[in-house]
């Protein structure tokens, strides 16, 4: 049996155990392959998401490559779909704990590397604007879509909200430039995570409105959907026409396979997004992940 051969007898990576997957390899032809792609097909769902939630607690670095990256907006800044706007209503469907846990991790580690890095206004780089909590980009919201966001959380420090206002819109060099007039601003954990806890919420109705059938699916599924939509915006609906690059092939493969309720080929495509960022270890291990959590929830 050829490595080939053995792939197509196992159409879910991640489910399959060391010693199923020993047997298999038992008197067969097998051509040489890093140890990484036999570690991906022989390690759990559940094993994947808790080495991922430990390396990005612990590593600052890894979480810095997701921290207010919004890649949508690299790519189509004028379709303006990144942000999920205040106006947007919170979805009242979940996403588990996990998928939460999983989110926060990818965006800013844990508390305390939060609280070293993330706690006042900083410019995460490219097309970005300030970025305060868990990832709220400044530079794609409205000055009404702040205080909607944020007043009722900020109870106690409105004057937060008259310095942040001015980043408003604002992003790029220009963003950057403003970033030392915000130092005033402090955001705590408590208040970042409580704000992130209403935000991800108009993800999830960002998410549902743009993918067929997900309210159907369970919680870790649903949850590693707005992880992907969090990070790389609602882009299902990219047409072939404005992507010659294919960027967003899987994205749109995604949405078909929705809608044909093929869900167990989703992870695949997940998984498929590596390939853009070949370098980048942090956005890697991100779509390792939530491919994991998406697979646990089926």
């Amino acid at each position: 049996m050829t490595v080939v051969e053995l792939a197509a007898l196992v159409p879910l990576p991640g489910v399959i155990s060391r010693r199923l997957f020993v047997s298999l390899l038992a008197g067969s032809t097998v051509s040489l392959m890093p140890l990484a792609r036999f570690r991906a097909i022989a390690e759990s769902p559940a094993d994947v998401i808790q080495s991922a939630l430990k390396d990005f607690s612990n590593s600052g670095e890894l979480s810095a490559a997701n921290f207010g990256f919004r890649e949508f907006e690299e790519n189509f800044p004028l379709l303006s779909l990144e942000r999920a706007p205040s106006r947007i209503k919170p979805s009242k469907l979940k996403i588990s704990k996990t998928a939460r846990d999983l989110i926060i991790a990818f965006e800013v580690s844990s508390e305390a590397i939060y609280s070293a890095n993330y706690r006042r206004p900083i410019w995460p780089g490219g097309r970005s604007g300030a970025t305060i909590g868990i990832g709220y980009d400044l530079g794609y919201v409205s000055t009404d879509e702040l205080t909607e966001s944020w007043e009722r959380i900020l109870n106690g420090h409105a004057e937060y909200l008259s310095i942040l206002k001015i980043a408003c819109g604002v992003t790029g060099d220009a963003a950057k430039d403003l970033v030392p007039k915000l130092s005033d601003v402090e955001i705590t954990w408590a208040v970042a995570t409580e704000q992130f806890n209403v935000e991800i919420q108009r993800y999830v109705t960002l998410t549902q409105t743009s993918l067929p059938n997900f309210s159907a699916l369970s919680e870790d599924c649903r949850g590693a959907l707005v992880s992907l939509v969090y990070n790389r915006g609602p882009s299902f609906d990219v047409p072939k026409t404005s992507d010659p690059s294919g960027r967003y092939q899987e994205m749109r493969n995604i949405r078909q396979l929705m809608v044909e309720r093929k869900l167990e080929d989703i992870p695949n495509e997940i998984r498929s997004m590596r390939r853009l960022w070949p370098d980048v270890r942090g956005l890697k291990r991100r779509r390792e992940a939530e491919a994991a959590l998406f697979e646990q929830g089926l």
